[in-house]
Formats: C-alpha cells, structure tokens, sequence
C-alpha cells in the first residue's frame, strides 16, 4: 500500500476522526478531536500544531496529533490534564503510520520526539521504538506512572467478593459510618445553565480537600475544565457527582463514561466531613453506578494513591518514550 501524510486541522478531520477513532487502541476520552480541540485552545501557547493524517488513496488509515516547540515534537496534550496519550491507529496500519511518522521527523529538523503518558500495551510502544533505532536514533523507554483499574463484575456484590477480606470489611463499615452524618443521596448533575454554577461547587470542594489543589486550580486549568463540562456533560460522556449527606454537598468526583469505561477524573471533598470518609463512600458509589450501568471496567487513572488499591485497583502503566537524533 502505498500512504501519505497530510497536515490538517481539528474541524477538517473531526467527522473521519470519529470514524476511525473506536477501531483504535488509543480510543479514550482523551483521544476525541473534541477533548483535543479543547486542549489546544486553552494550552497551546507557543506550540506549532502538526495534526497529521495518514491516507490510503485519500481514505483516512491513522491520525498523528502531534504539536511542535522548538526543536522537539510531542503529542497533543499535557501530563496535568491528560491521562493517557497516543496516535489514533487502527490495527492494520500501525507500523505503516510509525515509519511514516519517522520519514516526516527525517525530513525535519526536529530533534526530539517526546511522547509522554502513553499506554504500555500501545502498539506505538510495541513498534516505534525499535523501528527508530533502526535509524540511529537514540531511544529511551520508561514507565513513568500507573493507572490502576478494576475489571467490573456484572454485581455490587460480586464486586464485594473480589475484594480482599479487610479492603472489603472497611469498605462496608466506612459505608456505615458515612450514613451516620445524615441521610446519603448521591447523583450526577444534569446538564444546561446550572453547569457553572456545579461546577464552581466542585472547584471550591477540591481546593479546600487537598493541599497543593489551589495553586493547580489556575484560571487558565479552570476555564478548560469549564469547557470540558460545558462540552461533555450535556452528552452523558462527564459525570459530575455529588455526595450529599443531610441536604449538604459533602465530596464531589468528575467521572467521565466513554467506551464501555468509568475513569475517575477528579475529586474533591469538604474536611469537616472527613471522619465519614465522603470521598471514599462517594468513589465506591460511583465504581457501582458503573457496575448497574454495565460498564466493563472503572480507572482510576494516572496515580498510585494507596485507596485505588483498597477499592480493587490493578496497576496499568503508561509510559515515556524519548527519541532523538
């Protein structure tokens, strides 16, 4: 076969993208042209986009989202925001992609290919790197955090059951206890004009939960949540729970439900509620609406917090994968 590359923009591509996207490996939230448009127009900065399109006789065969800064090209996204990274590549044409995106850095004077947050069982990770070395390029490979998961049962219950004995008895109890502080009521927001107004909630109760959290929470993280939201929760793909106890909003998570998948986005929670364990409660709470709803498995995405493992949670890596010349 023979390809070619082409560079594109995010509203040239966003119909083929979708096409293409769910026959990919890369098919998270983090991969859609909406999820990336965003991005870019919040964080892009000084950053050359370079969204590359590799075509078969016209026919879209993988998308590149790639972003240049100075010398060195890295995909579209960040680690503080971005979970998992990767090109857009369905299955037939993976190798054909990476060599091309080899002949395009070739044909460059980009230096440094820096891709960062990508999946260890991606097949960018299982091709590119020894298809650069064979160039003589310098190549480095490393984990660089986990995303623990957990592979859900079709039962709360069964759930339960797969818990260890102890992770299982303080799950339960802290359940118990979190009752105590009022009657529980838990629920997603609907989408329209109250967005803001949630999603504000939202902000205050994870800036006061976590130390560091405020000086994250930048007007510029801010405002591409809010576009987030605005974006994704009238379409069922953003969750914004609240755990209420009492008639007060106690812990709030941001959960988004793509591809047969729960991941666990944010969180955040009120101190003065935090004998009851609201925040636990609320993600245990959440990892059960993705069992009823039927879902295949919850992620708790980029971080090893010892409570991921107490829930279940099984380490996933993603990994950091430097080329250069």
């Amino acid at each position: 076969m023979i390809f070619s590359l082409h560079r594109e923009d995010f509203a040239s591509l966003q119909a083929e993208w979708l096409d293409i996207l769910p026959t990919s490996s890369a098919n998270t939230i983090f991969a859609t042209p909406d999820w990336q448009t965003i991005w870019w127009e919040h964080f892009a900065g000084e950053r050359e986009l370079h969204l590359l399109s590799l075509r078969h006789e016209r026919k879209l065969a993988g998308i590149l989202p790639l972003a240049r800064l100075g010398d060195t090209m890295y995909l579209i996204g960040d680690v503080d925001v971005c979970d998992y990274m990767d090109l857009v590549l369905p299955p037939e044409h993976e190798s054909a992609a990476l060599a091309h995106l080899l002949d395009y850095l070739d044909r460059s004077d980009v230096r440094h290919l820096e891709l960062r947050s990508v999946p260890s069982a991606s097949p960018t990770l299982r091709y590119l790197p020894s298809l650069a070395a064979e160039r003589g390029y310098q190549v480095n490979l490393e984990v660089e955090e986990s995303c623990p998961q957990v592979a859900l049962p079709p039962t709360w219950e069964g759930y339960l059951a797969s818990l260890n004995k102890k992770d299982r008895h303080e799950l339960r109890r802290k359940m118990r206890r979190a009752e105590e502080s009022g009657p529980l009521r838990h629920y997603p927001v609907n989408g329209g004009e109250n967005i803001p107004r949630d999603m504000e909630q939202f902000f205050h109760l994870q800036t006061i939960s976590h130390q560091g959290k405020e000086s994250f929470m930048t007007r510029q993280r801010r405002d591409f949540f809010l576009a987030l939201a605005g974006q994704f929760i009238p379409r069922g793909m953003l969750r914004l729970y609240f755990l209420e106890a009492d008639g007060t909003r106690t812990a709030g998570t941001l959960c988004f439900d793509y591809g047969n998948r729960f991941m666990l986005y944010n969180s955040g929670y009120d101190p003065a509620f935090a004998a009851h364990s609201m925040s636990l409660v609320l993600k245990a709470l959440c990892l059960r609406d993705a069992i009823e709803l039927g879902r295949q498995s919850f992620d708790f995405l980029r971080g090893r917090e010892p409570y991921k493992y107490h829930l279940g949670g099984v380490d996933h890596a993603v990994c950091r994968l430097s080329i250069r010349r």
